[in-house]
């Protein structure tokens, strides 16, 4: 283990912890600003799974995870006076309870500073059998009346166990239970337990559990904080997570998404510690596992674990000037747009912002969902702005007109910034950075891809080349036990896969409009839908639709297009029909080759010859350019947004999976090198995805690929990607407002194609 001090302007970097960060304006009098700067102290380099942290005798006691093999499990506890310099002790256990596997949760000490160890003992299948307590005194455990194991607090001889639904208290026996809903945490002192959910914090006799007081006042200024706060609770589900904790007998520390806060349930004075004026910003993709008060409560010091960039951190918050320096860089501002917000670009910019301290990164974007907003209309504010020499920086092109934008002149030319990128990072796929090359140069640069795949028997599927050959398959094929053959229940799945193989034919990159490959379009999409229809009853789309939501409320169906294939003898689906828009659709497809039963080793498996067949027209195999980056011709921070750009095609960023949106889907790694770097971090972490069932059987979804045979063969085929698909969003807007009448065959094919045609007709003039 190496805990080393870090420069000055890291600390800076790490205030963007997403627990610990901007408080934004004082919301009422009541609330008042200390400015609080962060301090990196050092990393835990060999710190995996955070299991406790928690302060004894003046010591700071973080555990972990050392060893987890067999009946015995080592527990790793890393003590410091200062939060710079540590020492571990390593304690071993050995569990009493029989089972197939036993799991830790939560480790905390008591008042004589012994070690408690909450663990699950689960079966074969990971269904949890019993929750047990250990004791490092005696060595002994005893079992637990709760369901799971969410988190421990230790006082005054009490255990006190959450474990979901309930706070389960323990003395010698069981005290009481208390049942809470929406809870976000929990803390106790001596004297009381207070217990932090949306509705408010409530001040309990930590004796009985019978309410004290009830405090709206917290909740009615920073609800909103507290609900984003809960939204993220698991965003590490194998480490604890602590969000408020007591500083003294009646003032508590909250940690929430947008600021760390004092409060005293007494005088309801409320403080707030970070200060986002000094500080600046937040990440989405670190997590604050824990941290101690240390000191007077009305200006304490608070020293907290954390995750940044995958680097377990010591990072202490004070109102101290590090080094002497009271002075705050001049930073640089830019601004990132797309279309449609964008989780996964939010969480790319934080990254960005980590490493890049002395930029200010603003986003942006067009619709919001359900603000009624329509592509046009956002994209003609969007003109406006550019064509005035004004606008954002940086535009995430996904679903504008490239060719149009860079016909006005208003885009940067980027051939020296795709030079920097191949220079930075030779893994990059070449192709793909050349998707928009023209003789006039290069003004858009994607840095993540999507392509379409057929999934089923190699000797069933590499001889369907079109859609007419895939109708042809299924009508030959039994009619499913469950469902349909694809899986789709909605038209809107079906055009959603099927549009983009079409839309550059329809009109393509240099904008001439083919009517003919609309009409073929509209031809497939009718046939193939109408054809799984009539093999799928009407119960079964409102079963299906009940248990895994509309998709037009923005379902992603790829994953579950897939997912009846684990079993095929039980569903009778045999195939899937799906876009393969990101990682972990393929860490999907291989988790069903390998068809691995929860509880056996999966040495057999019934779906071996399974392959994904790439759909490809006459050019090559077709895939859709997305996270497509361009820089506004008039940005006056020029360096600083090409900085920005180089960046986005780093390891850093493209070997994390920052989830997707349901208007934009993130996509697969351009950046090669970033698959596998991620997969490595992944196999040294070691755990699954999760389970999936069907008919009865539990499969394991991994979460990474599982032999290096599984990887190269993925690598190869986002290397085989050669010809890209151009998604201009006001074409598909205007094709599919027409669809709904001619998908219920309320309109003919005829009339919906001349509805386009003249439609398209005018956008393609103006």
């Amino acid at each position: 283990m190496r805990i080393g001090k870090r420069g000055i302007w890291l600390c800076i970097l790490v205030v963007s912890l997403a627990m610990l960060v901007g408080c934004g304006k004082d919301k009422e009098t009541k609330t008042q600003t200390l400015g609080y700067q962060a301090h990196t102290l050092g990393t835990i380099e060999e710190l995996d799974r955070v299991l406790g942290v928690t302060q004894y005798d003046k010591e700071i006691y973080v555990f972990g995870e050392a060893d987890n093999a067999g009946q015995s499990k080592t527990i790793r506890q890393y003590t410091s006076a200062d939060g710079e310099t540590w020492k571990t002790k390593d304690i071993s256990m050995t569990f009493s309870a029989d089972g197939v596997n036993e799991n830790v949760c939560c480790v905390q000490l008591d008042e004589q500073g012994q070690m408690l160890i909450g663990y699950e003992t689960m079966d074969e299948t990971g269904a949890v059998i019993s929750c047990n307590l250990w004791r490092e005194e005696n060595g002994e455990s005893v079992s637990l009346d709760v369901a799971e194991l969410v988190s421990m607090e230790c006082n005054n001889g009490k255990t006190y166990i959450y474990d979901g639904k309930e706070i389960v208290v323990y003395g010698t026996d069981l005290l009481y239970t208390l049942n809470v809903s929406n809870l976000l945490d929990f803390c106790v002192n001596d004297k009381e337990m207070a217990v932090l959910d949306d509705n408010g914090i409530r001040i309990l006799d930590a004796d009985n559990g019978e309410k004290v007081r009830a405090d709206m006042t917290f909740s009615k200024l920073y609800g909103e904080d507290i609900r984003n706060t809960q939204e993220r609770s698991g965003a590490d589900v194998l480490s604890c997570r602590k969000v408020m904790e007591y500083a003294d007998d009646t003032t508590l520390c909250i940690a929430l998404e947008n600021g760390l806060y004092m409060y005293d349930t007494s005088s309801q004075q409320i403080t707030c510690l970070t200060d986002n004026t000094d500080n600046a910003y937040k990440t989405k993709s670190d997590i604050l596992y824990g941290y101690v008060v240390r000191g007077e409560h009305v200006a304490p010091e608070v020293i907290a674990i954390c995750s940044v960039d995958d680097e377990k951190r010591v990072v202490a918050y004070s109102d101290k000037k590090e080094d002497g320096r009271t002075e705050v860089p001049q930073q640089t501002e830019i601004t990132v747009y797309s279309l449609y917000y964008a989780e996964c670009i939010e969480m790319m910019i934080d990254v960005f912002q980590n490493n890049n301290k002395d930029i200010t990164v603003h986003y942006t974007w067009g619709i919001e969902d359900e603000s009624g907003i329509s592509v046009a209309d956002a994209v003609s504010a969007l003109n406006t702005q550019l064509l005035a020499g004004q606008g954002p920086d940086v535009i995430v092109m996904d679903g504008l007109n490239i060719r149009d934008y860079v016909a006005s002149g208003v885009l940067l030319e980027l051939s020296g910034v795709k030079t920097m990128i191949q220079e930075d990072e030779p893994d990059c796929l070449q192709n793909v950075l050349e998707a928009y090359q023209t003789e006039e140069g290069v003004y858009a640069l994607p840095s993540k891809v999507q392509f379409t795949t057929l999934v089923g028997p190699a000797s069933e599927i590499e001889g369907i080349k079109d859609v007419d050959d895939l109708i042809a398959y299924i009508q030959s094929q039994p009619t499913p036990n469950y469902g349909n053959d694809l899986n789709l229940y909605e038209w809107e799945a079906f055009f959603d896969v099927l549009y983009p193989l079409y839309a550059s034919e329809i009109i393509d990159a240099e904008g001439n409009y083919n009517a003919n490959k609309l009409k073929e379009f509209l031809n497939a999409l009718k046939k193939l839908y109408d054809v799984e229809m009539e093999r799928t009853t009407q119960e079964e789309i409102t079963n299906w639709i009940n248990e895994n939501g509309s998709y037009v409320q923005g379902k992603d169906i790829n994953s579950l297009c897939m997912t009846p294939l684990y079993n095929r003898e039980y569903s009778g689906q045999r195939i899937a029909f799906s876009n393969m828009d990101n990682v972990v659709q393929a860490w999907k497809f291989y988790s069903i080759r390998h068809d691995v039963l929860v509880g056996n080793n999966g040495e057999e498996s019934a779906n071996q010859d399974y392959i994904y067949h790439i759909w490809a027209n006459e050019e090559g195999n077709v895939y859709i350019p997305t996270l497509i980056f361009s820089i506004n011709a008039n940005s006056k921070e020029t360096d600083a947004v090409k900085q920005y750009v180089r960046y986005m095609f780093s390891t850093d960023i493209q070997k994390q999976y920052y989830g997707d949106s349901v208007h934009v889907r993130q996509g697969n790694c351009v950046n090669l090198d970033a698959v596998s770097m991620r997969n490595e971090e992944m196999l040294q972490m070691g755990t699954p995805g999760g389970v999936e069932e069907v008919g009865g059987n539990k499969y394991v979804l991994f979460a990474y690929f599982t032999t290096d045979e599984d990887m190269n063969e993925y690598l190869a085929a986002l290397k085989s990607l050669t010809v890209p698909i151009h998604m201009d969003a006001k074409v598909e807007e205007i094709i599919k407002e027409q669809m709904p009448d001619y998908m219920d065959g309320k309109c003919t094919m005829e009339d919906t194609y001349q509805a386009i045609h003249n439609l398209l007709g005018v956008y393609l003039s103006e």
